[in-house]
C-alpha cells in the first residue's frame, strides 16, 4: 500500500478540481463535436446530382483513399483512361461504375 493510502480514503474532490474537470469533458466534448461536424462537411462537399469516384489504392503502410467529385472526378477520370499502373486501373474500374470512363 502506498503511504498516503488513509489520506486518500475519504478525500472529496475540492471545487478547483471539479470545475478542471469539467473543463477538460468540455473541451472535449466540442472537440468530438467540431471533428463530426467537419467529417459531415468534408464526405458531403460534393453539390448535389454530381457523381463521386473513390479508390482504395493499397500501400505497405495500409493504404490510402481517394475521392473526387464533379468536374474533378471527370477530369481524373479522363487522365485515368490513358495512363497506366496500378492506380490508373484502379481509378478506370471506379469511373466505369459510375459511368464517367470515356473507354
Amino acid at each position: 500500500m502506498p503511504p498516503n493510502y488513509r489520506q486518500q480514503q475519504g478525500r472529496s474532490i475540492s471545487g478547483n478540481e471539479r470545475k478542471g474537470a469539467l473543463m477538460v469533458a468540455g473541451t472535449l466534448a466540442a472537440a468530438a463535436v467540431g471533428v463530426g461536424v467537419w467529417a459531415g462537411v468534408s464526405a458531403g462537399g460534393a453539390p448535389s446530382g454530381s457523381k463521386c469516384v473513390s479508390v482504395v489504392v493499397p500501400s505497405s503502410t495500409g493504404g490510402g483513399y481517394i475521392t473526387r467529385c464533379g468536374a474533378q472526378a471527370r477530369a481524373w477520370c479522363g487522365t485515368a483512361s490513358t495512363g497506366t499502373g496500378q492506380l490508373a486501373t484502379l481509378a478506370l474500374q471506379a469511373c466505369r461504375a459510375e459511368g464517367l470512363s470515356r473507354r
